[in-house]
């Protein structure tokens, strides 16, 4: 009867770790899938925005040119007025730009743990890099562990009297 019952834990066990395992595997599908539809939609608004910038910018070459041919100073104004929009339009595609190496790292890591790994190490060492430069470090043993308090002047014994006793 024992055996039976761990025998039935046992199955339990392992149906609910598939269970788990599934929901992993289905939220990780979902974020890719979402991801993908962003990065898919911020291409298609930057594909508009190119157009739309090269549109404005012919639009302004061809007033520019009619104000040379007949020397209207009114058409000459009027040019400038959708080269301002040029501009404000190129900013945008560079945002859309650095928005979509972004989604595109994002998905990157999705699709690769080890390289999530990696990155995460490399984090971890510029922050421990950046802790070692604040507290003056640099060319000493570096701190291995960020949760070690470091202590405040006030906690530290003033007298060699004053030293905590340990007990072994």
């Amino acid at each position: 009867m024992r055996i039976a019952a761990t025998s039935a834990r046992a199955k339990y066990m392992q149906y609910l770790e598939s269970e788990r395992s599934k929901e992993k595997t289905e939220t990780k599908q979902l974020k890719r899938k979402a991801l993908e539809e962003e990065i898919d939609f911020l291409k298609q608004k930057k594909m508009f925005l190119q157009t739309d910038l090269h549109q404005t910018n012919e639009k302004a070459n061809d007033l520019a040119k009619e104000a040379e041919t007949s020397k209207d100073i009114n058409l000459f104004i009027q040019s400038h007025e959708p080269r301002k929009t040029v501009s404000e339009k190129e900013i945008k595609i560079n945002t859309l730009d650095v928005k979509l190496n972004e989604k595109n790292m994002a998905q990157n890591l999705l699709c690769n743990p080890e390289l999530l790994r990696k990155l995460q190490q490399m984090q971890q060492t510029i922050q421990q890099n950046a802790l070692n430069s604040e507290l003056g470090l640099q060319g000493q043993q570096p701190i291995k562990n960020e949760s070690e308090e470091i202590p405040y002047s006030s906690d530290l014994p003033s007298s060699p009297s004053q030293q905590p006793v340990r007990y072994s």
